[in-house]
């Protein structure tokens, strides 16, 4: 397991740094909008429970908006409209606060990236 800091700037995890705010026993009440007190961080604990939820519920929601793609545009769902209708609605106002926002967009991936 482990806990690292968020590198704000790249929208990302810096994994090349170990946090040194490692999970505190009890809850911590934080109020959302509010500069944090302490670094911003990411770990592990978190993205196993996030891996659990996209293999489980985002293929039902695959399967759910193929379904209805069928029924309105007569044929299956592109991945690629699968993602960018993803970052569409992920990118909308129920993950803003008064200091950050997600930004998601969709890109073309080359064969070297592979």
């Amino acid at each position: 397991m482990g806990y690292w800091p968020l590198h704000i700037p790249d929208g990302g995890i810096a994994f090349d740094t170990k946090s040194e705010h490692q999970p505190a026993e009890g809850v911590v009440n934080i109020v959302p909008g509010i500069e944090p007190v302490m670094e911003l961080v990411w770990g592990d604990s978190f993205a196993d429970i996030v891996d659990g939820f996209i293999s489980e519920d985002m293929e039902k929601l695959k399967n759910k908006l193929n379904a209805e793609f069928i029924i309105r545009m007569g044929r299956d769902m592109y991945p690629v409209e699968f993602l960018s209708g993803l970052a569409f609605s992920l990118g909308g106002s129920q993950f803003d606060s008064e200091n950050f926002k997600l930004e998601v967009e969709v890109t073309r991936t080359d064969d070297d990236d592979e």
